[in-house]
């Protein structure tokens, strides 16, 4: 670990968080992070790995960033995925504002006085007509212009931010403390590997900051070449309606009408037959175990015959009840046995961190 390499992931946390808003909403590229593989992340590297650090090598050889460094960085910015997306702020403002306005609009709100349940500090300040409440939902800006952030009516959140963000940072830096007990039992005892560190050192550079030879894989820059040319081409879509975008989702609607509407309501393989293709999933795909990924790929189709079939056969639809639908209960169960799988296996190992940890 370096300090430049240090204040280059602080850098690039900033830049992350401060893009977000921009790619999602502004060019409409999507959302950077929804899911557990933050691949913009991984693109932002390859692109950096091939063509910024060897043109740093070039300028000067101490300029070029190792291996390390760059997993430093990499681990910053990971991280910090959490922040702008789904995991915190995409909807932890609108959860501290959002019940003023369902108060005034839905009666159940009102006739049950559930904002006034709440302490006062865990919800944004605001009146029946202010201006903070109306600026959230309509926007503060006039024409195409942008507001200052001295703007923004901080009134209403300087004290519901005070409250929230340290239990955050707590709850963060306890997820960092089950990380670290949990690591020892995982690598050196069950001796698993983290998938998105093995993919991350698949692509670092070896000694002396050298490219990695997986840059000079033929299939491998094929495969690259595919993806940024479809990324691209839909980027341009994205900004020209003249343009014809290539679209990634399969529509196999023939095949859906093979099948009764008792079957597709119960089995869900309407969504199955209609799919997206992922090249990340398929990516990811490739560097499991073939057992793993045979069991992943057709674990959903094997569930939705089967789903299917008790909805025909039986008048039984195990994914009607909405939260309380049988599928979740099944869903739960799952997690519950992997949990307890995980709790057996290295029971000796937990038991002696709880003894230390009090002292023990």
């Amino acid at each position: 670990m370096t300090s430049r390499a240090v204040m280059l992931g602080l850098l690039g946390v900033g830049l992350w968080c401060s893009s977000a808003y921009f790619v999602a909403y502004v060019i409409r590229q999507g959302v950077q992070t929804h899911s557990h593989m933050p691949y913009v992340v991984y693109g932002c590297l390859i692109a950096f790995l091939f063509v910024v650090n060897p043109l740093l090598g070039r300028v000067r050889e101490g300029l070029r960033l190792r291996g390390g460094e760059l997993a430093v960085i990499m681990a910053l910015i990971t991280i910090a995925c959490a922040i702008p997306s789904s995991g915190l702020f995409r909807s932890f403002t609108a959860v501290l504002m959002m019940p003023h306005h369902y108060e005034r609009v839905k009666p159940g709100w009102q006739e049950n006085q559930l904002v006034a349940m709440a302490p006062r500090k865990m919800l944004a300040r605001t009146g029946k007509n202010d201006e903070a409440l109306t600026g959230y939902l309509q926007g503060l800006s006039q024409g195409g212009e942008h507001i200052s952030l001295s703007d923004i009516p901080w009134y209403a959140w300087w004290e519901t931010l005070a409250y929230w963000l340290p239990m955050v940072l707590a709850l963060w830096i306890a997820s960092i403390g089950l990380a670290l007990l949990f690591h020892r039992q995982w690598v050196h005892h069950e001796q698993l590997p983290y998938p998105i560190a093995t993919i991350t050192n698949a692509l670092l550079p070896v000694r002396g900051g050298r490219i990695n030879p997986i840059f000079r894989n033929r299939l491998f820059l094929i495969g690259l070449s595919a993806i940024v040319f479809f990324s691209l081409n839909n980027f341009v879509a994205a900004q020209n309606p003249n343009w014809i975008p290539i679209n990634y989702r399969f529509l196999l609607y023939p095949l859906i009408g093979v099948f009764p509407l008792e079957f597709l309501s119960a089995s869900g393989l309407s969504d199955i037959l209609n799919f997206n293709l992922f090249f990340v999933a398929i990516g990811i795909g490739y560097l499991l175990p073939s057992t793993v990924a045979f069991s992943l790929g057709i674990g959903p189709i094997a569930f939705g015959f089967v789903a299917g079939s008790i909805g025909l056969f039986f008048g039984f639809n195990i994914r009607s009840g909405g939260i309380h639908s049988p599928h979740n209960a099944l869903i739960c169960g799952i997690y519950l046995g992997i949990l307890a799988t995980l709790l057996f296996t290295g029971r000796h190992f937990y038991l002696l961190a709880i003894r230390r940890a009090l002292f023990i």
